[in-house]
C-alpha cells in the first residue's frame, strides 16, 4: 500500500508538477553511457494483491526483494501466510517465507508482509517487517531477529554500525552496531526513501493524501536539518545523489540540483504528465534510473533520458523501488492482483 495509495492522486499531481525544461547538457566531452538496455517482467503469486516493496542487488547473480507475495495452496484456496522474501539467482525467482514474531516479547512467528531490504554482501541481509521488527538473513536461514523503535519504509547503512531507518509519520532511527536510538526528524510526513553517500545522508518525505506536501531531510548521526526544497509543489518519493555532482529527487516529477546549496531545484526532462515517479538509483551521474506508475522505467545516460515503457508497462499499478549495480538493473512493484519485477541487462 504504502507506494501504491498515492497512484489514486496521479492525476492531481501531473496538473501540479512543475513544468518539464530542457536537460542540462553535460560539459563538452563529458562521458555517457549505454541505453542500451533489454528488459524481462516477471509476475509472482498467484494474486490476491501480491506486492513487492523494495529490492536489493548483490552480483549478477543474486538479488533478494521483499514485501508480500501470496499462493494457492492443494485446495484452491489462498496462503494467509505470505511469502516475504523472493530470492533471484540469475534466471529464476525463489519464493521464502521469513518468521517473524507476530509480538515482540512473545514466542509465536508468522511470515509477515515485509518492508524494506539493505543487502551488505550475499550472507548478511537486514529485512524490515510490516510490524517494527528487522530479521538478519545469512543466504540460507535467518539468523537474529530484533525490534526497531519505528514502522520501516526504507533501510539505508553506510556500515553495520551505522545503519538508518525511514518510515511514515515523520519516523527516524538510527542503529549504532548494538542499539538503535529515534532521530527527531522536524516532520509529521511519511518518509518513503534514504540514501547517502559520501558522508552525505538525504531522506524525502511526503503526505500520501495530498498533493503539495513535502521534506527533504539531511541526516548527520542523530540531527536532522531540513533541505529546500523550493520550488518543488508536488510530492516527494525518492532520492539518490553523487555528492558535489548531480542530487535527485523524485515523485511529482524528476527534480536536480548540482550542489545542495544551489538555491532551487530544475524540473527534469522527463515526462512526468501521466507517470508518478516513485523510485531513484544510479550507479553515476550519467547512468540513472527513474521508476514509477504504469510500468514506467526511464535511464538517463549523461546527456539524454529514454523510456522502456515498450518493455515494462503494467496494467494495473507500477514499480516502487528499483536497485542498480553495473549492468543490472531490477525494479519491483505490482501489477495487481501480482507482484512484478522487471530486470534489466545492458
Amino acid at each position: 500500500m504504502k507506494y501504491f495509495l498515492m497512484l489514486l492522486g496521479i492525476s492531481i499531481l501531473a496538473l501540479t508538477s512543475m513544468t518539464c525544461h530542457a536537460p542540462t547538457e553535460p560539459p563538452t566531452g563529458a562521458d555517457t553511457t549505454s541505453n542500451d538496455w533489454t528488459f524481462t517482467v516477471n509476475k509472482l503469486g498467484d494474486g490476491n494483491s501480491s506486492q513487492l516493496f523494495d529490492v536489493s542487488i548483490v552480483n549478477d547473480t543474486l538479488a533478494y526483494a521483499v514485501g508480500a507475495i501470496y499462493r494457492k495452496d492443494s485446495s484452491g484456496n489462498f496462503d494467509p501466510n505470505a511469502y516475504n522474501l523472493a530470492k533471484w539467482d540469475g534466471r529464476n525467482w525463489q519464493l521464502l517465507h521469513l518468521p517473524f514474531y507476530i509480538f515482540w516479547g512473545q514466542q509465536f512467528k508468522a511470515s509477515v508482509p515485509t518492508q524494506a531490504i539493505w543487502a551488505f554482501n550475499g550472507s548478511e541481509i537486514w529485512i524490515a517487517s510490516s510490524n517494527s521488527q528487522i530479521a538478519v538473513w545469512n543466504g540460507d536461514s535467518e539468523t537474529s531477529v530484533m525490534s526497531v523503535p519505528i514502522a520501516v519504509n526504507k533501510l539505508w547503512a553506510a556500515g553495520e554500525n551505522e545503519i538508518y531507518a525511514a518510515g511514515p509519520l515523520g519516523q527516524l532511527a538510527l542503529y549504532n552496531g548494538s542499539t538503535w536510538q529515534k532521530v527527531q526528524s522536524g516532520t509529521s510526513l511519511n518518509f518513503y526513501d534514504i540514501y547517502g553517500l559520501g558522508g552525505q545522508v538525504l531522506a524525502v518525505a511526503s503526505n500520501p493524501f495530498s498533493s503539495f506536501e513535502s521534506e527533504i531531510v539531511q541526516l548527520s548521526g542523530t540531527n536532522a536539518t531540513t533541505i529546500s526544497d523550493n520550488p518543488i509543489t508536488g510530492s516527494l518519493m525518492g532520492v539518490w545523489f553523487v555528492p558535489g555532482q548531480q542530487y535527485y529527487v523524485v515523485g511529482s516529477g524528476v527534480y536536480e540540483k548540482k550542489t545542495l546549496s544551489d538555491a532551487s531545484w530544475s524540473a527534469d526532462a522527463v515526462d512526468s504528465s501521466q507517470t508518478f515517479m516513485q523510485g531513484v538509483r544510479g550507479n553515476a551521474a550519467n547512468d540513472v534510473f527513474v521508476v514509477g506508475s504504469f510500468g514506467q522505467i526511464w535511464h538517463f545516460n549523461g546527456k539524454t533520458w529514454r523510456s522502456y515503457l515498450n518493455q515494462t508497462a503494467v496494467q494495473n499499478g507500477g514499480y516502487g523501488s528499483v536497485a542498480v549495480k553495473g549492468n543490472l538493473v531490477i525494479a519491483v512493484g505490482q501489477d495487481n492482483p501480482y507482484a512484478v519485477a522487471a530486470i534489466g541487462r545492458r
